[in-house]
C-alpha cells in the first residue's frame, strides 16, 4: 500500500453466501486501522459500483464518506457508475466503535495507541 493514501487504497469482494456475518466488516476495520496506526497514511480512499448495495453498506457502517461519482470500466468489462469513498485519519479516530484495534485505541486515545493490529474476523 502506498503511504502517500493516493488512488484506490482497499477492496474487497464480499461472496453472497458469506455476507451478513460481518465477516467484510471486521476485515475493513482491521484494513483501517493497519493503514491508519501503522502506515500513518492521512487518508484511505476506494472506489465502487454505485449499484453495489452491500459494498456501499459496508463503507459507510465503517465511517467512510461519499465524496464523488463518475462512470468507470469495471473487471466485469462494464462501464458502470461508480461512487468514490473516502475516510480520513481524523474521522477515522472519531468514528463509530467497531470491533478490535479501533474500539481499543478509542479508549485509551488513539494518538498515544501503541497496540498491535489484530483482527477477530
Amino acid at each position: 500500500m502506498p503511504a502517500t493514501g493516493q488512488g484506490e487504497n482497499r477492496g474487497f469482494w464480499p461472496v453472497p453466501q458469506w455476507q451478513g456475518r460481518g465477516l467484510m466488516t471486521g476485515a475493513v476495520e482491521a484494513a483501517g486501522d493497519y493503514w491508519f496506526l501503522i502506515l500513518d497514511c492521512p487518508v484511505i480512499r476506494k472506489e465502487k459500483a454505485a449499484d453495489n448495495a452491500t459494498c456501499v453498506a459496508i463503507s459507510r457502517k465503517t465511517g467512510m464518506r461519499l465524496v464523488g461519482t463518475r462512470w468507470r470500466d469495471f473487471v466485469c468489462g462494464q462501464s458502470m457508475l461508480a461512487r468514490q469513498w473516502e475516510m480520513t485519519r481524523a474521522e477515522w479516530r472519531h468514528g463509530k466503535p467497531g470491533t478490535g484495534l479501533h474500539e481499543a485505541c478509542q479508549a485509551v486515545s488513539a494518538s498515544s495507541c501503541t497496540a498491535p493490529v489484530v483482527a477477530s474476523v
